[in-house]
């Protein structure tokens, strides 16, 4: 009894496994096409809605006051340092100019974070982006978080 055993051929097993990667590509097996999300897109005028805010000019003012009083402070103490002392000074007094102004400006943000998400979940956006990087398209829902804020 002689048995018949096929060799195997490396061609034809690539061939195979070929069409059926194709067969089930072509049948959406494999590779479904995703389902597209609806997408609502908004945009927003930042700089307007901080202008609009209730705590901006004071804390505007503030802040410029305080970098006035650093300023001079800086003036002041750097008389008689050295290049290396001035620089770390003004690095000192750098850090304490950021500290300041994200104390007093951290808030109106914040704020403005929490206008912009109740007009994104309340209009169903799922996209809001800045109004000057957009040349066409979206809604302006700068006005309408201007209100959220309490302006009209």
């Amino acid at each position: 009894m002689t048995s018949k055993v096929k060799k195997f051929r490396p061609r034809v097993f690539a061939a195979l496994i070929l069409s059926g990667v194709i067969a089930l590509w072509l049948t959406g097996a494999v590779w479904a096409a995703p389902k597209a999300l609806p997408v609502k897109v908004a945009v927003i005028d930042l700089n307007i809605l901080f202008q609009k805010h209730p705590g901006t000019q004071e804390a505007v003012a503030s802040l410029i006051a305080e970098r006035e009083r650093l300023k001079a402070e800086y003036d002041e103490k750097s008389k008689n340092l050295s290049q290396e002392d001035k620089r770390k000074l003004s690095g000192d007094i750098n850090a304490r100019a950021a500290a300041k102004e994200a104390e007093l400006l951290g808030p109106v943000w914040r704020d403005l974070d929490k206008a912009i998400d109740l007009v994104m979940e309340e209009g169903g956006y799922t996209l809001i982006v800045k109004k000057d990087t957009v040349i066409r398209g979206g809604t302006d829902i700068t006005e309408e978080a201007a209100k959220k804020l309490g302006q009209s």
